[in-house]
């Protein structure tokens, strides 16, 4: 069960019914049962299954496992199980530690950044810089993810921390504030896509946005991105965001839109919740 706590909260006919109903929807989505029902691999054939598509994995000699987010480790492992020996190296940024045989396990903050999120960002992107048109990634995306992966372009962590802190004070929504993190970001809005170009990439994302938007699940690191760096300049200025922090500038990079970069990227929905 899910639930840990379910027979002290159920209290009455009435909570013990709306704990069930609870507990079923958490285990429709639990991430290792729902990861075995929707992903297969045929070591035979060398080819993998993902929700109804097939991927014939024989052109790649690596393949790849990087992820972020609140649920990056059960995934990763669960991958592991799936795909053995056919799983070359990768990393994982989750709020948990986990012990791996393939993939490296690094633990972050959340819900705000910090420098240990940025050290494991950095090592992750070290992995994908190396990528070649011979390799295969799989990226989980999750959420958390936006404080998980995290590499600012032109600040100190610190002051990405107090952005954000101060946009969610400020009431800034879910759009407003991955506008902004995409824009002051190395590997939001697409640049993780960038970063391990021309390698193929398959991202597994598990959704946590209302409306399910993938391009703002953990800010969209392989999605190509339809918002600015004036965007999110407006944004900052509606929420007078670097006076309250007292910066002087964030420094906004613009995200890439060349198609160059997605053509080569398949970024499934994986599951909702």
């Amino acid at each position: 069960m899910i639930i840990n706590n379910f027979d002290q909260l159920a209290t009455s006919p009435l909570r013990k019914q709306a704990l069930l109903i609870a507990e079923a929807g958490l285990q429709a989505i639990a991430t290792g049962p729902f990861l075995k029902q929707n992903l297969g691999y045929n070591a035979k054939t060398d080819t993998l299954f993902i929700k109804g598509q097939t991927f014939k994995l024989k052109p790649y000699k690596r393949v790849i496992v990087v992820g972020f987010g609140k649920v990056a480790l059960q995934a990763a492992t669960e991958l592991e199980n799936i795909l053995g020996d056919r799983i070359h190296s990768g990393l994982v940024i989750d709020i948990v530690q986990g012990n791996l045989k393939r993939i490296v396990s690094k633990v972050g903050t959340h819900p705000l950044p910090t420098l240990v999120n940025v050290t494991a960002t950095k090592e992750m992107v070290k992995i994908l810089e190396t990528c070649t048109e011979q390799d295969l990634v799989l990226c989980i995306v999750s959420g958390g993810g936006s404080s998980l992966l995290t590499w600012p372009a032109n600040m100190p962590s610190e002051h990405e921390r107090d952005i954000t802190q101060s946009l969610m004070r400020s009431g800034a929504n879910i759009h407003e504030l991955n506008t902004v993190r995409k824009h002051i970001s190395l590997v939001k809005g697409g640049q993780l896509a960038k970063l391990a170009h021309p390698a193929r990439i398959i991202s597994l994302i598990f959704s946590d946005v209302p409306g399910n938007d993938i391009s703002e699940v953990a800010s969209g690191p392989t999605v190509k991105d339809n918002t600015t760096m004036y965007d999110a300049m407006a944004i900052m200025d509606k929420y007078k965001v670097l006076d309250k922090c007292n910066i002087d500038h964030c420094g906004f990079i613009e995200t890439p839109k060349e198609d160059l970069y997605f053509d080569n990227v398949e970024n499934i929905l994986f599951c909702s919740s």
